[in-house]
């Protein structure tokens, strides 16, 4: 069985090898600066090599690890310890402050955002570490945090709040909500956003359909393209945001270079939040124009990003189906090595079979809309 901090994994007693004992393997021993999910990495029933860490009190905590990786403690049924407090008086100067940035590096990725690690300014003193959460990484709606960052990735943010006697740092890498750090352009355009129509309630049945409407750009940021489009019952304009991710050319580091301002394009909803006034939009088609593909078709692709449970890979639609290309994620689990043999997490690395922008040919499994 498998829980957020680890898997349960049968083994069998050198003595004895008839009869089977089970043991923790930890998720910080599967192996190092390990972020992703443990359900993702491994399958109910699949082999895995192990070694024993420490045996005792009726627990048997195991390692996929190499000795000479710096074995730490034990695994436990619990996560770690937290670590000791660190002083965060630092960052009240900064804290609320639109137009005051710092450098950090993201230690750990969870579902609810991820965790940076970085230094008050003046750099003086141990580094803090701070949540950066879901909601706080990009202006539209985030799926997936692993798929917009990876550990050990610098990121520059700002500090939202601070809570010295509590211990908690809270970060965002929005230049929102007045604009004041993206110059005169991004003031102007936060202005306009907080001023624009709230009926949001139109776009909602169009999200995910492969529903086009037209809009006009009304602004652009190196993040993503500022699009008016008209209610789909016939009412005022509402402006949405294009994020560079989302653009026909998905690969791209400035949206300010794909688009400029007066530009008709035509995109489709993907976000709707009435709450906080956010329409989510994109110029990719939906992922329904590849239900029809059979899974013992094979299509062309390119690597996007590697991670520990596998590969995101960039599907061009194959000939003869009208879609843009999309992004899916290639498990560990249905990964062939070069000589032929399964992938097996514990003798094998997704970076030494593939590489970013490496073209592959694979099958569409599933498609969930």
């Amino acid at each position: 069985r498998m829980q957020p901090f680890g898997a349960f994994v049968a083994v069998s007693p050198p003595s004895d090898p008839g009869a089977e004992v089970q043991g923790l393997l930890h998720k910080t021993q599967i192996r190092r600066d390990f972020a992703g999910s443990v359900e993702e990495t491994f399958d109910i029933g699949q082999v895995v090599r192990v070694r024993v860490l420490a045996a005792g009190g009726g627990r048997l905590a195991l390692s996929m690890r190499p000795p000479s990786d710096a074995d730490g403690a034990a695994a436990s049924e619990e996560p770690p310890a937290e670590e000791p407090p660190v002083d965060l008086s630092g960052f009240e100067e900064v804290a609320g402050r639109p137009d005051a940035w710092l450098e950090g590096r993201v230690a750990e990725i969870a579902s609810i955002g991820a965790f940076v690690q970085l230094r008050a300014p003046g750099g003086d003193g141990p580094e803090a570490k701070g949540l950066l959460h879901i909601r706080q990484i990009r202006r539209d709606y985030v799926a997936d945090v692993a798929e917009e960052l990876e550990v050990g990735q610098a990121v520059r943010v700002r500090v939202l709040d601070v809570d010295v006697a509590g211990g908690k740092l809270l970060l965002s890498m929005l230049e929102e909500p007045d604009g004041a750090s993206a110059g005169a352009d991004g003031a102007a355009e936060a202005s306009k956003l907080n001023n624009q129509p709230t009926d949001y309630e139109p776009f909602i049945d169009l999200i995910g359909k492969p529903k086009w409407l037209s809009g006009v750009v009304s602004a652009v940021q190196m993040y993503g393209a500022f699009v008016d489009v008209n209610s789909p019952d016939g009412g005022e304009q509402v402006r949405g945001l294009l994020h560079k991710n989302e653009m026909v050319n998905k690969l791209i580091a400035d949206a300010s270079k794909e688009l400029q301002a007066g530009q008709e394009v035509r995109v489709r909803v993907i976000a709707v939040d009435p709450k906080e006034r956010r329409l989510s939009l994109s110029q990719r088609s939906s992922l329904s124009a590849y239900l029809g593909i059979p899974p013992e078709r094979w299509v062309k692709g390119k690597v996007t990003r590697l991670m520990n449970y596998g590969a995101f890979v960039e599907v061009y639609p194959p000939e003869g189906i009208d879609a843009t290309p999309q992004v899916g994620l290639l498990k560990t689990r249905n990964i062939q090595c070069p000589d032929g043999e399964p992938f097996v997490v514990a003798r094998h690395d997704v970076g030494e079979i593939y590489e970013v922008g490496q073209e592959v040919e694979l099958r569409i499994l599933g498609v969930d809309v």
